[in-house]
């Protein structure tokens, strides 16, 4: 299973996804905003991060580059999450991140991804 951090500044959209990530044993992480979710990808290493665009403060674009930015945690997963269609999609792959996926998330559809993602990142760091 895959350690998981959820970043959203809406309260209930962190703990509704939680809530369904935990159903397939995953370990979740919760952060509300850009600052604190540096430090707890710094910390806690997660394997995946469920980033919202539109934040207070540091947006999930910045977030995303300064993970991928390091070479400490480039490779943590990013999918950027957006409740705005448009040009949000391309500025998420220019941001470095892996996935992009329009909100609200049917609680099925974000579980197969992360089930998907989560192999992923367990392959990457192999010697």
């Amino acid at each position: 299973m895959a350690k998981v951090l959820i970043v959203d500044d809406n309260e209930l959209f962190r703990r509704m996804n939680a809530e369904f990530l935990k159903l397939d044993g995953h370990d979740i992480l919760l952060a509300r905003d850009g600052r604190e979710t540096l430090n707890i990808v710094q910390s806690e290493q997660p394997d995946i991060l469920l980033l919202d665009i539109m934040m207070p403060g540091i947006d999930g674009y910045e977030v995303c580059r300064q993970i991928k930015g390091d070479p400490l945690t480039k490779e943590t997963l990013v999918v950027m999450l957006t409740s705005i269609a448009g040009s949000e999609r391309f500025r998420s792959y220019q941001a470095g991140a892996d996935e992009h996926i329009t909100k609200p998330i049917p609680s099925r559809e974000l579980r197969e991804l992360v089930r998907r993602l989560a192999p992923r990142k367990n392959t990457n760091h192999q010697p």
